[in-house]
């Protein structure tokens, strides 16, 4: 079966001619802790074990993906060990469908968040928001045809959502005021600030789930996935990898975000490297990059801080950035309904936060 590394909307709507749009949603943001401890442990036990991280996470992220598919949602892109999933449609109806998914992802990991292994015991937990509003999605692509497109979602719904799960504990699904009005007649709920609540418990009824459909990905799937990625679909193993993390300032637009991301595209034709995602949130828009997967070079680290340095000389963008050099878990991670090919492990956190420390 081959992977469902892109959001089938996105499939579909290449494959209509469009490369650009706006739609309203309810957006979930879903944060699972526990993998880069797990990940940090495992690797210390050789390259062996990385068909056991495979398997847990695996087995954690089945239950949870399939929470939001079969409410009628699908999940936008991957970070790290969280993922956006956004629910189409009539706003009052796919709040409800967005808060059944998230009642559903809590359960299953309060019910099975504990996995024991030879290697010993992992606890997993998670943190979840809801935002609603409106959403604008685009395909971008490389002006040289050597290079796979990529895409976007952005919008109220998708940095709403990340910015009310920040303001969650483990256990708690936290949702913008707009949710909470909406659902006012099915739950419980208190107030935090002006701008957020806690969900406590359900009072009315939630949608029953519908089926999930198992078509195959479109063939239109390997337009948006580089080559060395396409060869490993099945592969999980631990590698020496760079982790790139990019903060654009001040872009908002898909015209701007284009002109940015023209001269990203003409720096991995020089330099390689392997773009994991386009993410918007609360902290605008951040690039993933990594090099040393799917393939390897010796000098990966050299190509990798010649790309980032040469980054002023190709666009007038503003950003600031985190590098790290680190031994990784590199592997498909997900379920049929939803996977992504991407890294594990401390150097993408610290990445992360070296970029968010980092000045402009």
């Amino acid at each position: 079966m081959m992977p469902k590394v892109v959001p089938e909307f996105i499939l579909q709507q290449y494959v209509a001619g469009e490369r650009s749009g706006e739609f309203g949603a309810v957006g979930l943001f879903v944060d699972v802790s526990g993998f880069t401890a797990v990940t940090n442990i495992l690797m210390q036990h050789g390259n062996e074990t990385a068909e056991t991280l495979a398997i847990i996470m695996q087995s954690i992220f089945e239950p949870l993906i399939a929470a939001v598919y079969e409410q009628g949602g699908f999940i936008t892109g991957f970070a790290g060990d969280a993922f956006t999933a956004l629910f189409a449609g009539e706003v009052e109806e796919m709040g409800a469908r967005a808060l059944a998914a998230g009642v559903k992802i809590q359960t299953v990991l309060n019910e099975q968040g504990l996995r024991q292994t030879d290697y010993g015991s992992f606890a997993f937990a998670v943190k979840q928001g809801l935002a609603v509003g409106d959403v604008q999605w685009g395909i971008l692509e490389p002006d040289d045809e050597g290079l796979p497109a990529s895409y976007y979602f952005s919008g109220e719904a998708v940095d709403g959502c990340a910015e009310a799960e920040h303001q969650a504990k483990p256990g708690e699904i936290i949702l913008t005021r707009a949710v909470a009005d909406l659902l006012v007649d099915v739950i419980d709920y208190e107030p935090i600030g002006e701008r957020f609540c806690r969900w406590e418990r359900v009072v009315g009824v939630l949608p029953e789930v519908m089926p999930i459909e198992s078509a195959e990905p479109a063939e239109m799937w390997l337009k948006f996935v580089d080559e060395g990625v396409a060869a490993k679909v099945t592969d999980g193993e631990f590698r020496q990898v760079v982790s790139l993390f990019l903060n654009l300032k001040d872009i908002h637009t898909t015209e701007q975000l284009t002109i940015f991301m023209q001269s990203v595209f003409r720096l991995q034709k020089r330099y390689g490297g392997y773009l994991n995602h386009i993410d918007f949130g609360d902290k605008g828009c951040n690039l993933l990059l990594f090099w040393g997967m799917p393939s390897s070079f010796e000098n990966d680290l050299e190509r990798a801080l010649n790309f980032v340095l040469a980054i002023p000389t190709v666009t007038p963008g503003t950003f600031r950035a985190g590098v790290t050099y680190q031994r990784m878990y590199a592997g498909l991670i997900g379920s049929v309904q939803r996977q992504v090919y991407s890294c594990y492990g401390q150097g993408v956190n610290l990445a992360a936060r070296m970029m968010t420390a980092a000045p402009w």
